[in-house]
């Protein structure tokens, strides 16, 4: 087993194969956020188990900061951005042929910190922790490695 615990505006914090180790660095931080004080203070804290969040704490008030994740209601709408001109840029030569597939990345998540940032209702920065800690840690990888549409 894998697990991590990601930090709202911090990134990952813990990364290993012991659980109780990855709980005790969840409960650390998920004081730290409701004590207000220090970076983690007012934070989302998530812990992770082989890319699936198993434990999650949001502050009070962040209702309204919702991460963009694949059950996202604008989590279509999202990736489309990302897909196109504002992100990787997605362009086929030849709609017959794979090989002409092209796209841009820039090896970090800019293009969809850029994107969330317009997204009305959206905590970026839990966002991009919620990629990071699916092992998505750049534009394309967010498209490559994520899957899944919204609910709605």
């Amino acid at each position: 087993m894998s697990y991590s615990v990601i930090v709202g505006n911090i990134g990952m914090v813990h990364e290993g194969n012991n659980e109780a180790a990855a709980v005790a660095v969840f409960n650390h931080y998920v004081r730290q956020s409701k004590s207000g004080h220090g970076r983690a203070g007012g934070e989302e804290v998530v812990m992770w188990e082989n890319g699936e969040p198993t434990r999650e704490y949001f502050p009070p008030g962040e209702e309204d900061a919702m991460t963009m994740t694949p059950g996202h209601a604008r989590w279509d709408e999202f990736l489309e951005r990302l897909e196109g001109p504002e992100g990787c840029n997605f362009t086929q030569e030849d709609p017959d042929d794979a090989e002409t597939i092209h796209w841009a990345c820039q090896n970090d998540p800019a293009a969809a910190r850029t994107i969330l940032g317009t997204m009305e209702v959206v905590n970026v920065d839990a966002s991009i922790g919620y990629f990071e800690g699916a092992r998505a840690h750049c534009d394309c990888e967010i498209l490559f490695n994520l899957e899944g549409g919204s609910d709605e």
